[in-house]
């Protein structure tokens, strides 16, 4: 869909058209009206979509252990990635020496 919409909006449109969520919405609605839920082919219907953002709660303090572990080399590969981007940034900016 968007090798075919999107280059057609792009001249008519001064603004991106987001055609994954037009999809999705065509989608739900097609769903909907032929009652894919009840009578055909037994699938099922997610319910009730929830709006707004739910608020902010602690998660479990069980999860740490679990995550603790594995966090570590995770944040030292991402120290290291954006250090050295750093660096080549100034490198080229003839910031840093």
């Amino acid at each position: 869909m968007n090798e075919v919409v999107k280059p057609i909006a792009a001249g008519k449109c001064k603004f991106p058209i987001p055609t994954e969520l037009i999809t999705v919405m065509l989608f739900m609605a097609l769903s909907h009206s032929l009652n894919l839920g009840e009578l055909n082919y037994n699938v099922k219907e997610v319910g009730k979509v929830f709006v707004g953002i739910p608020k902010p709660e602690l998660p479990p303090f069980e999860l740490l252990c679990l995550v603790a572990i594995d966090s570590i080399p995770i944040s030292i590969v991402s120290y290291s990635i954006a250090m050295k981007i750093y660096t080549n940034f100034c490198k080229k900016r003839i910031l840093y020496s």
